[in-house]
């Protein structure tokens, strides 16, 4: 699921009309992203905040304050490319 924002959460099941999601904030959401300026990877994890963080940072200095952040479309979680 994306929102103006981007990316807010992903639908981990359905059952008869209704979809079940798991946000980006919880807990136990960890999505694969790339630092858009660097390329570097990385693992967005949830914390029940409305900061998730990164984990896994590859590289040295790969990330800055304002750098994009974008889902890297390893697995079969997200597509590649949501903010």
């Amino acid at each position: 699921m994306i929102n103006e924002h981007g990316l807010v959460g992903r639908v981990v099941g359905t059952s008869g009309g209704v979809s079940r999601m798991l946000l980006v904030s919880d807990v136990s959401s960890r999505i694969p992203v790339l630092i858009d300026r660097t390329d570097a990877r990385a693992i967005l994890t949830g914390d029940g905040s409305g900061n998730p963080r990164l984990a896994f940072v590859r590289g040295q200095q790969a990330i800055q304050s304002g750098d994009r952040i974008l889902t890297s479309g390893d697995g079969e979680d997200c597509p590649a490319d949501c903010p």
